[in-house]
């Protein structure tokens, strides 16, 4: 039996065909490798162009955030300020009120303090002529004869009032004349009432004699004393 020679020829050729499928291999490979890093390559862009556009989005949201919070602090900060001015124009105008009302009370507490001083001098002349009218009143009364229940006439004047008292003092013994008269006069009052005539007269003296004489001659005449025949 005889062995079949190993061909030499078609030993190297393998050895051939293996080499260039291992180098397409490997270049296909590396063709592999480099398309797989190209896309991880264009993945990572990708990402990373994400993240800038997110991080430039978070910039611009953060920085219209902020514009429209610094706009909104801005516009606050003016308000404050702009109350502040009308808060220190309201003080000016309440201490320029105070101060009106401090001199307008000074002036009123002076005015007082005037009226005051005027007054207690106004009392006291009151004070002064209430004592001189009691005084005069005093005085007048010591020469002042009050005569009662004479019928009034409807033409009556001050010569009627003489004679009505001149009858009188006549009568009853103890003339007076008109010299010694100071004044006469019926005090008023109401209409058909007999109101009551007062003569004052010169002296003290003058009125104590006439009231001295209606004494006497009403004592002496009992059945028909001093009354209205008389006049």
């Amino acid at each position: 039996m005889n062995r079949t020679p190993v061909s030499t020829k078609n030993h190297y050729g393998s050895d051939s065909n293996v080499f260039v499928n291992k180098e397409s291999e490997e270049k296909s490979n590396n063709l592999i490798n480099r398309l797989k890093r190209r896309r991880d390559d264009e993945d990572i862009m990708d990402e990373f162009k994400k993240f800038k556009d997110e991080i430039r989005t978070m910039l611009i949201e953060w920085k219209s955030d902020n514009d429209y919070k610094l706009s909104k602090l801005q516009t606050d900060i003016t308000d404050v300020k702009n109350t502040l001015t009308d808060v220190q124009k309201t003080n000016f105008e309440i201490e320029k009120s105070l101060e009106f009302l401090s001199t307008q009370y000074d002036d009123m507490n002076l005015k007082i303090l005037n009226l005051e001083e005027s007054n207690n001098e106004h009392q006291q002349q009151i004070k002064d002529l209430q004592n001189k009218i009691e005084e005069f009143q005093r005085l007048s009364c010591v020469s002042t004869l009050e005569i009662r229940n004479v019928p009034v006439c409807v033409t009556e004047n001050q010569s009627d009032l003489f004679k009505i008292v001149e009858n009188v003092t006549k009568a009853v013994g103890a003339d007076v004349l008109l010299s010694d008269i100071n004044d006469i006069r019926r005090l008023p009052g109401k209409p058909h009432i007999k109101k009551p005539i007062i003569v004052k007269f010169n002296t003290p003296l003058l009125k104590n004699k006439v009231i001295k004489a209606v004494k006497t001659f009403n004592i002496q005449n009992q059945a028909e004393k001093l009354n209205t025949t008389h006049l």
